[in-house]
């Protein structure tokens, strides 16, 4: 064999080596990743079996109230007449009544 050859040959194994010492590396870094996912994945099933589920809820006893927001009752009058109407505000009952318009707006106070 020649030197130019032994040369080259000492090179390649020189790379073979570094890629070998690569691939161990990284098949230990995958197996302690697995290890440490496998612990977590233990660690949330036991606080799971401690903490158990919950119990679902009985939504046969809820109590509804009665809604208290808009829209809201008012009490308009238009061309002289009083006309009961729902509305968000004033300007959407006027919005509602285009292109009559309304003398008075009065916010009907509700019982409760």
């Amino acid at each position: 064999m020649s030197n130019g050859a032994l040369i080259r040959l000492k090179h390649c194994g020189k790379k073979i080596q570094s890629l070998e010492d690569g691939l161990e590396k990284m098949f230990w870094m995958i197996i302690q990743k697995n290890l440490v996912t496998g612990f977590i994945l233990q660690s949330l099933g036991e606080n799971m079996v401690k903490n158990k589920t919950p119990k679902e809820k009985d939504y046969t006893k809820t109590i509804v109230k009665q809604w208290r927001g808009p829209p809201y009752s008012y009490k308009v009058l238009v061309n002289g007449k009083w006309i009961k109407m729902s509305g968000f505000d004033k300007e959407h009952i006027n919005n509602q009544l285009h292109p009559k318009k309304a003398k008075k707006v009065l916010k009907i106070k509700e019982k409760n």
